[in-house]
């Protein structure tokens, strides 16, 4: 039994509302951002300048052999001028140039004197000089240098053009230099008397004009004012069938048919011919068919003197063809 005035405190107890959330409307102001970039503003600024960064334009044309021959006694060798007038003093002693060597074709006969007489064909040209180096200067070193360059041997076949003035005409032959000899027991006073050997496959020697004519089916007359064939180039432009033209009593013609926008292009001097689209950038084909009565490719020259030439298609020819050509000497 509890004491009295002693017994166990009462536990006190406190209870509250549940909470309950509501939802509310609640008006704002207007919602503002303070303009913080600076006003607009004017101001003046100089002339707008672009540089110009793009390089000049530049044109370049291939060098014509000869043009730069002035006098006689000048030699032009691959773009290179010789002249009495500069350090590079050709001798007149040229030899070779104005002359030619013919092989004997004629086969002896056996059961009789003489011989059957044969075909004479002309050898290659071969051309002698001596050019005097003349340069007593510091620069002649770089003068001989450039003398030596000039017969240094290409990686193929290839010929450059060689101009000689002679008599106030000049001729131009195509070869290279297989010989050279620059002897150096005057160098100490600037001089060496050099020797220079050519030889051109081509025999023949070339006027510095370039002839070109386009001719239709009333054909025309070519000239060609030396006294050595010329061996021309032809272009025909289709539509044609069988293309055939007769120069100097023979007849050179083609058993193909050329469509329009094609060319046939055709070159006497090495045989050479093909079908092309008609601005010569794509070779269509390589192999034409010679026509039964056409002579071979080769052939077909260009005498000297002037001489009509005929078109005779079997069909078609109304685009007409192109002949290109140079004067040719012996």
């Amino acid at each position: 039994m509890a004491r009295l005035g002693r017994g166990i405190p009462v536990r006190q107890v406190v209870r509250r509302p549940p909470l309950v959330s509501y939802d509310a409307e609640a008006a704002l102001p207007p919602f503002e951002t303070p303009f913080r970039y600076p006003r607009d503003q004017q101001f003046t600024s100089g002339p707008f300048v672009t540089p110009f960064i793009y390089p000049p334009m530049q044109v370049s044309a291939p060098h014509i052999p000869g043009s730069l021959i002035t006098r006689d006694g000048e030699i032009e060798w691959n773009g290179m001028l010789w002249s009495p007038s500069n350090q590079y003093r050709p001798s007149p002693k040229l030899t070779g140039w104005d002359s030619i060597k013919l092989s004997n074709g004629n086969v002896e006969r056996g059961s009789r004197h003489g011989a059957w007489p044969g075909r004479k064909l002309a050898g290659q040209r071969i051309v002698n000089a001596t050019v005097q180096l003349n340069d007593d200067s510091p620069t002649f070193q770089d003068s001989l240098d450039a003398m030596i360059n000039s017969w240094a041997p290409p990686d193929g076949a290839e010929e450059y053009p060689l101009a000689i003035r002679t008599r106030g005409k000049v001729l131009i032959a195509f070869g290279a230099i297989i010989q050279a000899d620059a002897p150096p027991d005057l160098f100490g006073i600037g001089v060496s008397n050099i020797l220079i050997q050519w030889a051109c496959s081509d025999p023949r020697r070339f006027g510095t004009d370039f002839n070109a004519v386009r001719l239709d089916l009333a054909g025309g007359t070519l000239t060609n004012p030396g006294n050595a064939p010329a061996s021309p180039r032809f272009r025909f432009h289709g539509p044609v069938t069988t293309p055939r033209i007769q120069l100097a009593d023979r007849i050179l013609a083609f058993n193909v048919a050329i469509g329009t926008g094609e060319r046939l292009d055709v070159d006497t001097a090495n045989g050479d011919l093909g079908v092309y689209n008609t601005p010569g950038t794509v070779q269509l084909a390589d192999y034409v068919r010679l026509d039964a009565f056409s002579v071979p490719v080769e052939r077909l020259t260009l005498p000297g003197g002037t001489w009509p030439i005929q078109y005779i298609p079997d069909a078609g020819g109304a685009g007409g063809f192109d002949v290109f050509w140079r004067s040719t000497w012996w």
